[in-house]
């Protein structure tokens, strides 16, 4: 029997991400997660529609609205300890003579001439509220074959995104404070350097460079870009009137963004360009059936691996003592044989080898169909394993924070040994030691953790009189319960689907 299905449903759901100092790991495209597989309830009903006289083909167009609001101190997310409090600062604070403000003003605005601490200088505190919003849209085909290879079909899948993302830095301070730059009448604030507007004049042997990377800004960054097309051959092993079992097996297609590290939680869509391999189960069984309803209990499993391959991103550094510095990423440094300082994130932001490894999404429930509706309840997992992170290609003895009283007018370029900060991490360090080296490098700061969230759905059908491509169309509703560690960042989704049989 020939028939149109509709469902009409809203779809607001939460995911979460674990507590991290990673920037990818937070307000970026994330994996759909049990989103995709919830879509498989619309499927699984557009695939039984009646097929006689066609060629089998279920073309399927789901659309989404994401977004992303932190409300939320994000402190435990990727603040720095505060000595005086023992807890983390929700902001980013500098001041020329309180350590417990993390940045001193020399950290940031270069001036050879006043090399101590003295109550003069650049004042605040910038704190962030990042948003992100997404909607685009995911065009799958299936394909059933036919004669020997009826149990066959062919799945082929192209998302497509456009992301958004809002800093909003604002300063906190109540008496804030612009710093002079050295030799001018030129006066910035904390969220001029932020925003890579500061940079020095070597004519006063304070010449630094401007933030070219990791900056925070109050523009909306946006990006438009395809996600990562996926092919698969799907099977069905058992087909009975009782339920079936669909198996499948596919790969991943590295499209999508390519980020670039220019700004702080960046914009993205698609995986960071992974190439992966997928395989799932799909699984129906009748717990009780008339001839006009039918009560069943379904469950969908969906394993992804992604390999390794080459990202953007911007990891902290420690000293040889071992201690991490506040904000390293705005700290300025030197190059051996160079003149210019710059932020540390000019050179730490490259390509670093991410290996996102494992991801397991699982969905299981009750789905009652009569000759109209059709209801499904049910639970989700969704696993992400922590990613590994390796230094591709790092200049050793070149790179070292620069010590407060380098004067880059003088005929002697940046040494290192000489030049080098070496009162922070390791009392005195000696000149060998002071060079941020590869291994000074914390790749642990740019790996996203291992994470887990439990959810719950809910979707519904409505399926009316006939038509000669049968349709569908609908939604359904989901929300996160549980996640495996502090997550700040929650967020809503809602999509429709629209589908038709050939």
């Amino acid at each position: 029997m020939k028939r149109i299905f509709l469902a009409a449903l809203c779809l607001v759901s939460t995911t979460a991400s674990g507590m991290t100092y990673v920037e990818k790991a937070h307000l970026t495209m994330t994996s759909p997660g049990w989103h995709a597989a919830l879509r498989e309830t619309l499927l699984d009903q557009q695939l039984a529609l009646p097929v006689a006289e066609r060629i089998n083909g279920k073309l399927q167009f789901t659309g989404f609205y994401h977004e992303v609001l932190n409300e939320k101190n994000l402190a435990e997310y990727f603040g720095m300890s505060n000595a005086a409090t023992g807890k983390n600062n929700d902001y980013i604070g500098v001041d020329p003579t309180n350590s417990n403000e993390l940045l001193h003003t020399l950290d940031l605005i270069h001036n050879h001439g006043q090399s101590s601490a003295s109550d003069v200088g650049l004042r605040d505190r910038v704190q962030m509220r990042p948003w992100r919003r997404a909607f685009g849209g995911t065009v799958e085909y299936h394909q059933k074959l036919g004669g020997a290879c009826s149990r066959l079909g062919l799945r082929f899948g192209m998302p497509f995104a456009e992301s958004k993302t809002r800093l909003s830095p604002k300063s906190i301070l109540d008496i804030a404070r612009e710093a002079t730059l050295p030799g001018t009448t030129t006066t910035v604030s904390l969220l001029d350097f932020l925003a890579g507007n500061v940079s020095g004049d070597d004519s006063a042997g304070n010449a630094q460079s401007a933030l070219a990377k990791m900056k925070v800004t109050t523009d909306d960054q946006k990006k438009l870009d395809l996600g990562n097309p996926g092919f698969s051959v799907h099977f069905r092993f058992c087909d009975r009137p009782q339920g079936y079992v669909d198996g499948s097996a596919g790969v991943i297609i590295p499209l999508g963004t390519e980020p670039t590290g220019e700004f702080k939680f960046e914009p993205t869509v698609g995986n960071g360009r992974h190439w992966g391999f997928s395989c799932g189960v799909s699984a129906h069984a009748a717990l009780s059936e008339t001839c006009e309803s039918r009560f069943e209990i379904v469950a969908r499993a969906k394993y992804r691996y992604l390999f390794a391959g080459d990202e953007t991103r911007a990891p902290y550094f420690q000293y040889a003592g071992g201690s991490m510095p506040a904000w390293p990423h705005y700290i300025l440094m030197g190059k051996q044989g160079s003149t210019t300082l710059f932020p540390a994130a000019n050179v730490l932001t490259k390509k670093y080898r991410i290996t996102p490894g494992h991801q397991l999404d699982v969905v299981g429930g009750f789905a009652y169909d009569n000759s109209r509706l059709r209801f499904e309840i049910g639970g989700s997992i969704l696993f992400r394993d922590q990613e590994k992170a390796e230094v591709i290609e790092w200049d050793n003895d070149t790179y070292a924070v620069a010590d407060y009283s380098y004067d880059s007018s003088s005929a002697n370029t940046f040494d290192y040994q000489t030049d080098g900060y070496s009162l922070k991490g390791l009392e005195n360090a000696p000149a060998a030691e002071r060079a941020i080296n590869s291994t000074s490098l914390l790749m642990s700061s740019i790996q996203t953790p291992r994470t887990i969230v439990y959810a719950m759905h809910a979707s519904m059908g409505y399926a009316v009189e006939s038509c000669k491509y049968p349709i569908v169309f609908g939604a359904g509703f989901g929300r996160d319960v549980l996640a495996s560690n502090n997550a700040w960042a929650k967020e809503w989704i809602a999509w429709a689907n629209l589908g038709a049989n050939f």
